[in-house]
């Protein structure tokens, strides 16, 4: 089972107790293990890596401004992240919030079934926040010239652990 949660903001019971806690799910369990938080109208989905690995995977190698030579990335699509968050496809607006606070926002046109990903692996493995992690907007640089202009590499977020819909 794959540990993704969502938590309807607008859902409580009891004189503000979550819903969640009266059924018996552990919110603190999964919140230790999230490191991706989804915010689109009225919801809020938490991923853990292994509910990111657990969505359709994309792979490519690539060169970026800020790494050495090609390095394979690999996760899932952003797209596929927002629908498996219930993100509404008329959200036209994402905004994009590192661990330090850094953000961007994304035009929703700019977000194809295929690029950008949110990398979750370089090179096959896991990475941590000292080497731009765990998480990374990553677009496919070598693969079309378009991706290879400075709006693209601006949108390119690493330490990323926040997505809000609007």
């Amino acid at each position: 089972m794959t540990s993704v949660l969502t938590r309807r903001r607008s859902l409580t019971l009891m004189a503000g107790v979550p819903a969640l806690a009266l059924l018996g799910q552990s919110v603190g369990a999964v919140d230790d293990n999230a490191i991706l938080t989804v915010r689109g109208p009225g919801s809020e989905t938490l991923f853990s890596d292994e509910a990111l690995s657990a969505l359709p995977q994309i792979s490519f190698t690539t060169k970026t401004l800020w790494t050495e030579g090609n390095m394979e990335f690999s996760g899932p699509s952003l797209q596929s992240v927002l629908a498996a968050a219930g993100v509404p496809a008329t959200a036209s607006t994402i905004r994009l919030t590192a661990l330090n606070d850094y953000s961007v926002t994304i035009d929703r046109p700019l977000i194809e079934s295929t690029a950008p990903i949110v990398a979750n692996r370089m090179d096959g493995a896991p990475f941590s926040v000292r080497d731009k992690g765990p998480l990374w907007l990553m677009f496919p640089f070598d693969l079309d010239m378009r991706f290879r202009s400075e709006t693209y590499y601006a949108l390119s977020i690493w330490q990323l652990s926040l997505i809000e819909a609007e």
